[in-house]
């Protein structure tokens, strides 16, 4: 683990994908979305009935019915243009990467980890059954199902369930994405969204870590900046 990069570990197996600084891809294994993709063809069915389309031998075509998002799918990449400007996303047949413009987090999320990294350069550390950073402000605790860590600072915060990932910094930028509308308000310092019907939700508020994610919880809580600790052999190095 590089000094500016916090590893989580997620035993569900639903959501898998990769963070860059700019793009967080996610693949989420849950049957709302089915597809293959042969030489020719690429077909992609959502069963949730927001989304309707057309496919020929090399085109698949995408609108949502909420008219917030529309797009349009080549052989390899659907292209999510949301109409606000703030988030870009293209969906490959098991990709769907949505772009924030905002470049403080990057990570990569597969079936059994989620690696989030700050780029402040405070955070380092470790998934064990318990986690103790050297400063004594962090504290933390990894069973099969929950990964709690807690600082003792106001910054990130984020829950993630089958169908939702919240992301809570506390600095610049806010914005909300829901399924009948979306809206972005750009403020001095923070980020909001939210989008459905597999909901993404980002918040950023500030330079620090909050969290709890569902089925299997991951609560996450920083709060200073210094955080340093040692890394699994199982790590998954961030995509930058």
């Amino acid at each position: 683990m590089r000094p500016t990069t916090l590893q989580l570990r997620d035993q569900q197996t639903h959501i898998e994908g990769i963070m860059s600084p700019t793009i967080l891809q996610l693949r989420d294994q849950q049957p709302h979305i089915e597809g293959y993709m042969s030489p020719t063809t690429l077909q992609l069915r959502d069963q949730q009935s927001h989304i309707e389309g057309s496919t020929s031998p090399t085109t698949l075509q995408l609108r949502d019915q909420q008219h917030h998002i529309d797009g349009n799918m080549s052989l390899t990449i659907f292209q999510l243009p949301d109409q606000q400007s703030h988030i870009e996303g293209s969906m490959s047949p098991t990709t769907l990467q949505l772009r924030d413009q905002q470049p403080h987090i990057e990570g990569s999320v597969t079936p059994t980890t989620l690696q989030l990294r700050d780029q402040q350069p405070h955070i380092e550390g470790s998934m064990s059954n318990h986690i103790r950073d050297q400063q004594p402000h962090i504290e933390g605790s990894m069973s099969p199902t929950t990964l709690q860590l807690r600082d003792q600072q106001p910054h990130i915060e984020g829950s993630m369930s089958l169908t939702i990932l919240q992301l809570r910094d506390q600095q610049h930028i806010e914005g909300s994405m829901s399924q009948p509308y979306c809206n972005y308000v750009t403020n001095n310092l923070h980020i909001e969204g939210c989008m459905s019907p597999t909901i993404l939700q980002l918040r950023d508020q500030q330079p620090h870590i909050e969290g709890s994610m569902s089925p299997t919880i991951l609560q996450l809580r920083d709060q200073q900046p210094h955080i340093e600790g040692s890394m699994s052999p199982n790590h998954i190095a961030t995509t930058t």
